[in-house]
Order: structure tokens, then C-alpha cells, then sequence
């Protein structure tokens, strides 16, 4: 990431500091991993079933399994349409 973008932290969003007077950068950067140490904090207190790295970790997990399969079903239905294409093209070419 570029110097002026401080990565964030899960649930945290990364901070963009591209827009923002340099005077500021300090505090701004100070209170960013303050909230980051706090959701660390927060996070520990809640039930393991909420926490986000079990909520929504979970979600991205999951939709990468289904994306991963729907496109191993759908190079399966490509080589089936290539091999009743070539089939084809045989039947053509023997009459």
C-alpha cells in the first residue's frame, strides 16, 4: 500500500490519509490504531460464535468454496459440450 494508506484491521476499514493536511497525520494515525487495539479488545470479550474472525471470515470461506465449485461445474459442462461438438464434426466429416 502506498504511504499514505495505514492498513486497517479486520472489521476495521484501512485508513487514506491521501486528502487529509500532513499536520494531521500523527493524531489521525494515533487514534486509527487506538481503535484497532480496541476492537482487538472487544473482540475477545464476545462469545466465540460473534466474533468477526467466526461471522464473517466464515461468509468469505464459504463463498470461495462455491465459487470454486461452480466453476469446476461449469469447465465439467465445457468439456462435455467440446466432446459432443467433436462428435459432430465426426459425423459430418464420415458422410
Amino acid at each position: 500500500m502506498s504511504n499514505n494508506i495505514i492498513n486497517g484491521y479486520n472489521g476495521i476499514i484501512p485508513l487514506d490519509l491521501t486528502n487529509i493536511d500532513k499536520k494531521y497525520h500523527k493524531n489521525i494515525i494515533e487514534e486509527h490504531k487506538k481503535n484497532i487495539e480496541d476492537y482487538k479488545l472487544e473482540q475477545e470479550k464476545l462469545p466465540y460464535h460473534l466474533k468477526y474472525e467466526n461471522c464473517i471470515q466464515k461468509v468469505y470461506k464459504q463463498l470461495e468454496k462455491e465459487e470454486y465449485h461452480k466453476n469446476q461445474r461449469i469447465q465439467k459442462k465445457i468439456k462435455q459440450q467440446e466432446e459432443v461438438d467433436k462428435n459432430r464434426i465426426k459425423l459430418y466429416k464420415s458422410e
